[in-house]
């Protein structure tokens, strides 16, 4: 039923309501209580016979019908989209653990040499990413505007944290670029569209917290401050974000140093995750250096995360390790138990940390060993 339909039908009863409501508008707030009763009257009257009649037209029924059933299949299909975006996440989070966790200790003691050497300028990221050549790689900008906030209190951005949870690398501490490789994407996102509208409402719930957070720390005259400055709204009022999208190849071509590298080492990380040690090109001097740069390296190569207070301890012992077991180079460690390291761990650790250390350090050692070789490096002292 159309618009025309509808005037042409119930004219009369639409218009006693339009009239009861004008009424009823002009003299609600005046002395005038008879006037404005009449007006709620007129109302009610107007609306008892818009119902009579629109109960005995069939056709009126059948299109309220109509009505209902098509909200109720947009509210199943929003529900629809809401539970397919989570799933959507939860796979894509999913896969990033899985993947870190199948990444065995010496392929992470291998991904963190390599992300060493390139820092130290003895191997460039560019050989690194040959084995990458004709790999799909997916290059995120964000730009988020800044939030006003007051000087006391700063929004923490969660976004970047979130992108990282998902598998992209930040390209820098402060960087709006964000890199992926496809093989760190679920199926379904590898399509850049799919993975534009999954991120786009990602994203925008990000922002919707961080708004929530950044309220819960202002003030309530803080509050008012933002307000009569900026006006009442929710986060899209306050917080924007445009994403740009590329899908490149990724190779040793599209890596370029001028001068010092400063690439991050995630990024290191990310496009050596698979590479063949054996296949960097690496000329006789270069393979000196390196072998040199672990030899002479500290045992804190072989340390990823660990309290920080951990870290002062083993700085204080390496120096006790290196004497009583006479360590004269890092690969010496393959050659001593893990039972005279532990003596010595024991000192300023645990029985049960220094038994995790004294096993970390002693299985370390060999996986670097290991990596050498690969690399057609000589281990013999």
């Amino acid at each position: 039923m159309n618009l025309q339909k509808v005037l042409k039908n119930y004219w009369v009863s639409l218009l006693l309501i339009v009239f009861g409501g004008i009424l009823e508008y002009l003299t609600f707030n005046t002395t005038l209580v008879p006037l404005w009763i009449i007006g709620i009257i007129i109302i009610v009257m107007g609306g008892l016979q818009f119902v009579d009649k629109a109960s005995s037209n069939k056709e009126f029924s059948t299109a309220v019908s109509t009505l209902q059933s098509q909200f109720t299949s947009n509210v199943g299909e929003l529900k629809k989209q809401g539970e397919d975006q989570k799933k959507t996440s939860d796979e894509q989070i999913k896969l990033i653990k899985e993947m870190t966790q199948k990444m065995g200790e010496q392929q992470k003691a291998r991904v963190n040499l390599v992300a060493k050497l390139v820092d130290k300028g003895l191997i460039s990221q560019a050989d690194v990413a040959k084995h990458l050549e004709g790999t799909d790689a997916f290059i995120l900008y964000c730009y988020a505007n800044p939030a006003p906030v007051s000087n006391k209190v700063r929004l923490v951005r969660l976004y970047p944290a979130f992108l990282q949870k998902v598998g992209f690398v930040r390209m820098g501490r402060r960087s709006s670029f964000f890199v992926t490789t496809a093989n760190r994407l679920t199926k379904k996102l590898q399509n850049p569209n799919f993975l534009k509208q999954w991120l786009y409402k990602e994203l925008r719930n990000q922002l919707e917290t961080e708004w929530k957070e950044q309220l819960d720390k202002l003030s309530d005259r803080q509050k008012e401050f933002l307000y009569k400055r900026y006006g009442e709204g929710d986060y899209s009022k306050f917080l924007n974000m445009n994403i740009l999208i590329f899908k490149a190849k990724m190779g040793g071509g599209n890596i370029g140093i001028i001068g010092k590298n400063m690439l991050p080492a995630d990024f290191t990380k990310l496009i050596g995750t698979d590479i063949k040690l054996g296949k960097i090109p690496m000329e006789e001097e270069k393979k000196v250096q390196v072998r040199k740069f672990v030899f002479d390296s500290s045992f804190f190569l072989f340390f990823g995360e660990i309290p920080q207070d951990d870290l002062k301890k083993l700085l204080n012992v390496e120096s006790k390790l290196k004497q009583q077991l006479n360590i004269s180079s890092l690969l010496d460690y393959t050659q001593c138990s893990v039972d005279d390291i532990k003596k010595v761990f024991q000192s300023s650790f645990d029985e049960s940390k220094a038994t995790e250390y004294a096993n970390l350090v002693k299985s370390k050692a060999k996986e670097y060993e290991d990596a050498l070789k690969e690399m057609g490096i000589s281990t013999a002292p």
